[in-house]
């Protein structure tokens, strides 16, 4: 390598850290050089050799959040160094994935929508799931390119993003069934169990925030949580009901569903943002994305809970207040969550 690759591949080496902090002292000493007029001397060569060796020790040995072998390291600065534009590459690449998922969910639904299997609102709805579905492939698809502790944390991401899009199924399945008449589906449909699905999403963004070494307060670690939980669920159930109802314990399970479940979303969304200062602009526009889809989500179902389940006692009642406004916080949401695939994509490159 001449000095000038040997800095970039320096300067790259040094974009994989998600804690450049970590590495400043070291990256002092490269800084000392590129300051200098004079091309670099043998000696500088020599320090230049002892920086990329600290650094590629980093990454193997130290980096939280990525994983490397000596072989896929030297593999990743190999491609990257012989792409003229490596960020043009890696975006186009990202992009090529995403616009394939896209297609994958229009094509599946189209067929089942020809086929007969699907009809009136269930064909937007089910394209909505396909589409968080396939987003849950794209997440799952950059899991071998971190470190053994964050790749649960995806699995609990991949399975909460799939139990979202299922949500979007709800009311059109309901309502083109005719089960409204019964009070479990009256009062919130299957939206009660939105519980285990932002569970999942809390327990994600609590091992990200653990991995990063956040300084998690005791309220938002999972006994703190459960406590909160708890209370939640007992204020839920004791608060007077502002409409009569002649099913109280399904209008209490509804109830306790939604707030339980805005909850947990709230302190995903925040534990996320905690994160930012940890790392990198270059990754935490991961979690920008995912922790503001998260607020997103929190907001439609927090609406939906108060203005729509609390007030009228049946989810069914003010569908186009409520629903329609839920429905676009939560596509609002999608998006967010596809531009964080994105970033992930392309950061990971």
């Amino acid at each position: 390598m001449s000095p000038r690759q040997r800095i970039d591949c320096i300067v790259y080496l040094a974009s994989l850290i998600s804690e450049p902090r970590s590495v400043d002292s070291v990256l002092d000493k490269l800084r000392l050089i590129t300051t200098q007029a004079a091309e670099p001397s043998a000696q500088d060569e020599q320090v230049l050799r002892t920086i990329q060796q600290e650094l590629e020790d980093y990454l193997l040995h130290k980096e939280r959040l990525r994983s490397f072998t000596a072989q896929s390291l030297q593999t990743t600065v190999d491609q990257h160094l012989a792409v003229d534009n490596p960020a043009k590459a890696a975006k186009k690449t990202a992009l090529k994935h995403i616009f394939i998922t896209i297609g994958a969910a229009a094509l599946i639904t189209g067929a089942c929508f020809i086929s007969g299997l699907i009809r009136g609102q269930i064909v937007l709805a089910f394209f909505i799931f396909t589409l968080f579905t396939g987003l849950a492939f794209i997440f799952q698809s950059v899991k071998k390119n971190l470190v053994a502790q964050l790749r649960g944390s995806v699995n609990y991401l991949m399975a909460a993003t799939i139990g979202t899009g299922l949500f979007a199924l709800n009311f059109p399945v309901i309502s083109q069934f005719h089960l409204d008449d019964h009070p479990f589906f009256q009062h919130g449909g299957f939206l009660e169990l939105a519980i285990p699905v932002y569970i999942c999403y809390y327990i994600a963004f609590y091992l990200y925030a653990k991995q990063l070494d956040v300084a998690i307060p005791r309220a938002f670690r999972p006994l703190g949580v459960a406590i909160t939980a708890t209370v939640i669920t007992a204020v839920a159930i004791a608060i007077p009901h502002p409409v009569h109802t002649p099913d109280e314990f399904y209008f209490d399970l509804a109830l306790v569903g939604f707030a339980v479940s805005v909850y947990f979303s709230a302190v995903a969304a925040v534990l996320g943002f905690m994160t930012l200062p940890k790392t990198t602009a270059h990754y935490n526009k991961i979690m920008v994305f995912l922790s503001t889809s998260m607020v997103m989500q929190t907001l439609g179902n927090g609406f939906f809970l108060v203005f729509v389940t609390y007030r009228s006692g049946n989810f069914m009642v003010n569908d186009p207040k409520g629903q329609t406004f839920t429905a676009f916080l939560i596509l609002v949401a999608l998006i967010l969550q596809y531009i964080a695939a994105y970033k992930s994509k392309t950061s990971l490159q």
